[in-house]
């Protein structure tokens, strides 16, 4: 793993900073040259060390300031880049392109509500501008006001009737309102504009999901696909593939594995709290069981945050080269003092902004692929509690095919039909090996039995929390309404729990056959059906 920061040269924080403290003007222009440089060449969280160095030597400059949010956006640093912009509007109240930038990197970060509001003074600011518009509908929609978001793009389009971006917005709510033939032609006006790579994918998107309320599936199967080959070839998800993610389990020694899970376990810190970690195979149903989990007393969740990516970081920060090698080794190589702070680092990560929590409140840390993260998780909660959720592999590998994600690493192996399925059976093969070693109690749910019987299932949860089971968990989707939600499932999950998707990848079949061969083992583990 080398996710280095300061690893030598003028990007070494610690130079940086030294030089900074003693900066002239000519001095801060050269930070902000080698953050430009640093940048160009990949190196994007030197160039924001250089940047802020930049900052801290000219606190009164707000193009300093917003120039680091930036970057720090681009670094997926939200909510550094929130910090960082709210001090850059503050410093110029009334420039228009801050306020957005800093709604942009509240929007990243899943606050909507107040990215909205950015969104709304920008235009006020700027009200001809009909990007601000058009990401103001973005954000409302994100917080499913979608008679709001409508009114801003076809606000935005009155102002410039050749938004592209705007027309998607517009098609999308066509297609949730059943209205699929106007939707696809909507979009296919947007994709005859000069649409950005993001904006071009979700057009084909929005295609792919009318088409198939069609029942016409080869052609949304290839209304999906070309939304991946934009996301690919326009929106960086080529270079998201090419990262290694996989080392995560792939760099793990199996020999002896048991018996150091074991005595991680004895030297872990007592007295300090646990989360519970929901996690499964992303499109596996983690969302619905949050929200259910949140219908509970004395629980709090979270909405899936980076969290280990920033421990992670830290530990190859403070020991450089550490995880480049086998990763149990790396850990186990931990002292106690430094197990403590990564565990407290995490901690707080997790229940920073979970709505509710208090003492006495049990953390729910809700994370797909916190499966990958298994090693990491042993080594600093070996106590905490595990709810995987399982679903049809070939149900998960076409949901999420066909999901317009955001292409981190991660995601971006949902792209292919290939990649799919690969990267779905390593991911649940390390699972089915791991549940038998690690320490941590653990309960994996279905999603086809929650389908089938809520309540039995929810009570199944509750028990293994230890906590009263309420019946309200049946209206788990209306107060999903009023929750913000950052993952892809953000507007189904306000639609109650149904079996319309169990089985769905039957009418696709013709076209998964690489998946449906990789993820036969896991079918065979858990006895779904082969055909």
């Amino acid at each position: 793993m080398n996710a280095r920061r300061g690893s030598g040269g003028w990007g070494a924080p610690g130079r940086t900073l030294n030089m900074a403290k003693r900066a002239d003007p000519k001095q801060i222009e050269f930070l902000v040259h080698q953050a430009a440089m640093l940048e160009r060449t990949g190196r994007v969280h030197e160039a924001i060390d250089a940047m802020v160095s930049a900052t801290q030597a000219a606190p009164a400059r707000a193009d300093l300031a917003h120039r680091a949010g930036v970057l720090m956006i681009r670094g997926r640093r939200y909510r550094d880049a929130v910090a960082m912009l709210t001090r850059a509007s503050a410093l110029a109240p009334k420039d228009a392109v801050i306020h957005h930038d800093l709604g942009t990197a509240l929007f990243r970060d899943g606050e909507f509500g107040r990215a909205a509001e950015r969104f709304e003074r920008a235009h006020g600011l700027e009200p001809t501008n009909a990007v601000h518009l058009v990401s103001l509908a973005f954000a409302r929609e994100r917080l499913r006001d979608r008679a709001g978001a409508m009114a801003a793009a076809e606000s935005a389009l009155a102002l410039d009737p050749s938004n592209g971006s705007a027309m998607v917005v517009v098609a999308d709510e066509l297609v949730r309102s059943g209205r699929a033939e106007e939707a696809i032609a909507m979009a296919g006006r947007a994709l005859a504009t000069a649409l950005p790579g993001r904006m071009e994918a979700r057009a084909h998107h929005v295609q792919g999901r009318a088409l198939e309320r069609l029942e016409r599936y080869d052609e949304a199967f290839a209304a999906h696909m070309r939304c991946n080959e934009a996301v690919r070839v326009r929106a960086g998800g080529q270079a998201a593939l090419e990262k290694p993610v996989e080392r995560l389990m792939r760099d793990v020694r199996r020999e002896g594995l048991a018996a150091v899970f074991q005595r991680w376990a004895t030297e872990a810190p007592a007295h300090t709290p646990d989360p519970v970690f929901l996690c499964g195979f992303p499109r596996s149903g983690t969302t619905v069981v949050e929200q259910i989990i949140g219908m509970l007393p004395g629980v709090a969740t979270n909405d899936e945050q980076a969290h280990a990516g920033l421990v992670l970081r830290e530990m190859d920060r403070a020991r450089p080269g550490m995880l480049d090698g086998e990763l149990v080794e790396a850990f186990d190589r931990l002292s106690p003092d430094e197990v403590a702070r990564y565990r407290a680092m995490l901690w707080a990560q997790i229940v920073e902004r979970m709505p509710g929590y208090g003492a006495g409140t049990i953390a729910i840390d809700k994370q797909p692929l916190r499966l990958m993260d298994l090693v990491l998780v042993q080594r600093l909660f070996p106590r905490a509690r595990m709810i995987v959720m399982v679903r049809d592999p070939r149900d998960v590998c076409l949901s999420a095919l066909f999901q317009n994600f955001d292409p981190n690493p991660a995601m971006a192996r949902f792209l292919t039909v290939e990649t799919t399925g690969a990267f779905y059976a390593e991911v649940m093969s390390f699972w089915v090996e791991m549940r038998g070693i690690v320490t941590m109690p653990w309960m994996e749910v279905k999603y086809r039995d929650l389908v089938r019987d809520l309540a039995g299932q929810s009570r199944r949860i509750a028990e293994f929390l230890g906590v009263e089971w309420t019946p309200d968990v049946a209206r788990f989707h209306e107060a999903a309404g009023e929750r913000a939600v950052t993952s892809a499932s953000y507007n189904a999950v306000t639609e109650g729990i149904n079996d319309r998707s169990v089985g769905r990848w039957r009418k696709y079949a013709a076209h998964l056959g690489p998946v449906i061969a990789a993820v036969r083992p896991i079918v065979d583990a858990y006895g779904y059906e082969a055909e």
